[in-house]
């Protein structure tokens, strides 16, 4: 069964990267540049946001957002 979570407001649906720390344009990042509270990962779903779009990159704060699963994998709401 799929389910689909539609952020509300401000909020975005971020699915953590699990990917190597090379990016699409071949940059490395270091682990350092995010440190452990830090996290990154691809735009899902969004609310009302009108800066960011689904496919997105974004950096996020691990601890600030509500980190959930769906059909056996993490996403994280965050603001």
């Amino acid at each position: 069964m799929n389910k689909k979570i539609t952020p509300l407001g401000d909020r975005i649906l971020v699915k953590p990267s699990t990917d190597s720390d090379v990016l699409e344009h071949g940059i490395v990042r270091a682990e350092s540049t995010l440190g452990e509270t830090k996290s990154y990962g691809e735009v899902i779903e969004i609310g009302e946001v009108t800066d960011i779009k689904k496919g997105d990159n974004v950096v996020f704060a691990m601890y600030t957002g509500d980190e959930i699963e769906m059909n056996n994998e993490k996403y994280f709401i965050v603001s």
